[in-house]
């Protein structure tokens, strides 16, 4: 039923507040953080003393005009004072949001006609939302996650809660390039004289220590399913990596749904030499798409 129709257990309310954007450079829950919210446009009483102590539940606009036409903008309990406030960003979740060059926010309404019985129909109405990240380093892994908070019941203290990113938190990759079909190599030349591990662009596997077999070239803007051959300056085949680009996330090459990522060993497990190199990649769906390129190494 979705996050937005949530009936708390204990409340008996749909407690539903908004949605958050977590990005994380790994997938351990405590790095991830915040980069966007939206979320419902409501008020609360909040205490002038103390931030975060809440009379009631927040509560519509509507309502709120109404309460400070009527005079009750202010409550006064004791010795403490409560005085109506957004609650929230009340960044609306139903509008557009744009910050130039950093990130895009649009939501649209749709209908869908669903069976609730037998040849009984009923239209509904529902809401996709669409964020985008902009300028993001090419080929660069980040794990993006999109989580729901409710706003609790400040009456029984029951504070407001958010999902935990880990449970849909998906590794993202900037490898595809809109508006164009060529492969694109990175880093192109590869020096051996670079600290790639430095950089955050290659790092240790496993064993926590950085070996031959953790160098890395990454071939974007693929296809989706493709075939990828490399070549020596003399034509010999160095190696052939066949790509899947929704297969699992820990596939062996896979960087992305566009991406192939190649540790600069060949096909006899035997780490490659310095060398200008050829390349070609075949689209396994579409037998007209072929293309080729070249890139350097130097160890």
């Amino acid at each position: 039923i979705g996050s937005e129709h949530f009936i708390d257990p204990f409340t008996r309310i749909k407690d539903f507040e908004g949605y958050q954007i977590m990005i994380s450079p790994d997938r351990n829950q405590q790095n991830y953080s915040e980069i966007f919210s939206v979320d419902r446009i409501n008020y609360i009483y909040e205490n002038v003393e103390i931030a975060g102590d809440y009379l009631d539940a927040p509560f519509s606009e509507n309502k709120k005009d109404s309460l400070i036409a009527a005079g009750d903008q202010t409550i006064v309990l004791v010795d403490k004072i409560y005085q109506i406030v957004p609650y929230g960003n009340n960044r609306s979740m139903y509008e557009t949001h744009t910050q130039p060059g950093i990130y895009t926010y649009s939501a649209s309404e749709h209908t869908r006609d669903i069976t609730v019985s037998e040849g009984v129909e009923e239209t509904v109405n529902y809401w996709r939302y669409r964020f985008v990240l902009h300028n993001r380093l090419l080929a660069q892994q980040n794990y993006i996650a999109v989580t729901a908070s409710d706003f609790g019941d400040p009456r029984s203290g029951t504070p407001a809660l958010k999902s935990n990113p880990t449970v849909n938190g998906a590794p993202v990759r900037p490898v595809k390039l809109t508006g164009r079909k060529d492969v694109v190599v990175v880093p192109n030349p590869y020096r051996a004289d670079v600290d790639y591990l430095d950089i955050g662009w290659e790092e240790p596997g496993r064993t926590g220590i950085w070996q031959e077999q953790d160098r890395k070239i990454v071939f974007m803007n693929v296809p989706v399913r493709s075939v990828l051959r490399i070549y020596t300056l003399a034509g010999d085949l160095v190696r052939t990596i066949g790509h899947n680009g929704l297969a699992r996330v820990d596939e062996r090459h896979w960087y992305g749904e566009n991406g192939i990522k190649w540790d600069l060993i060949n096909d006899n497990n035997q780490a490659v030499v310095s060398g200008i190199y050829l390349f070609s990649v075949q689209d396994v769906d579409d037998s007209s798409y072929e293309h080729v390129g070249k890139f350097v190494i130097i160890k």
